[in-house]
Order: C-alpha cells, then sequence, then structure tokens
C-alpha cells in the first residue's frame, strides 16, 4: 500500500477514533466552545433553540406516553424550561430541567406502563392492539 493510501485511509478512520474523546451531551460542549473562543449565540436564538427542543421532546413523549401522569409532567416540564426563560427566572428553569430528567427516568424505569400500545398483525387478521 503506497504512502498517500494509508494517510487516506486514516483520515477515513479517524472520526470513529475520536468519537470517544468527544462529550456527548450539549452542556459538555459548552465548556469546549468557550475553551476555543466561540462564545454563546444571542439569548433570543438560544430561547428560540431551548423552545423548539422542549416542543420536540413533548411531542416525543405525547406520541409514545400512554400514562397520563407521565404526559402532565411533560407538558409541564417543557412549559417550566420555556416559561423559566421567557421570565428570566432560573430556578423556574431548574424545576423544568429537573422534571425532565424525572420523566425521562421514570419512562426509562417503567417502559411498559408508559409506553404506547403496539400493534400487531395476526395472520389473517387486521391489526390489534395489544
Amino acid at each position: 500500500m503506497r504512502p498517500p493510501a494509508r494517510i487516506a485511509d486514516f483520515g477515513r478512520d479517524l472520526p470513529a477514533l475520536l468519537l470517544p474523546f468527544v462529550p456527548k451531551c450539549p452542556l459538555c460542549l459548552l465548556p469546549l466552545f468557550a475553551a476555543a473562543g466561540i462564545a454563546l449565540p444571542p439569548k433570543p436564538v438560544l430561547d428560540v433553540a431551548v423552545a423548539l427542543a422542549a416542543t420536540v421532546w413533548v411531542a416525543t413523549i405525547l406520541s409514545t406516553a400512554r400514562w397520563l401522569p407521565v404526559r402532565l409532567a411533560a407538558l409541564a416540564a417543557a412549559a417550566l424550561l420555556v416559561g423559566g426563560r421567557a421570565l428570566e427566572a432560573t430556578w423556574v428553569g431548574m424545576i423544568g430541567a429537573a422534571l425532565v430528567l424525572a420523566v425521562v427516568f421514570w419512562t426509562r424505569r417503567r417502559p411498559r406502563a408508559c409506553a404506547a400500545p403496539m400493534l400487531t398483525r395476526s395472520p389473517g387478521r387486521s391489526a390489534e392492539v395489544r
């Protein structure tokens, strides 16, 4: 194998090799951006990003969870997150973030109680809800 081909192979494999060393959560990336001199976007842009993320998260929970308290907690958490940013009340946003974590932990711990009913298809029959 020629040296340029080895370099090309290494370049192709480099992202996979670096993946374990890169933080996966968005909050862990912020200090890296700050160290690189990259500032956060302006507050209105962050507010829109938080509102969009909260909306997508609530839509996911509402479409997958069937237990009403989980759905209500997800709606309350998203409202607290967005409301805390809009009112510039940090403590409200922290309560919303804690409620998001509680909903995530609950849905991961009790997947059958929270999951939407599954459709099963029997041979010769229409889809049934289990």
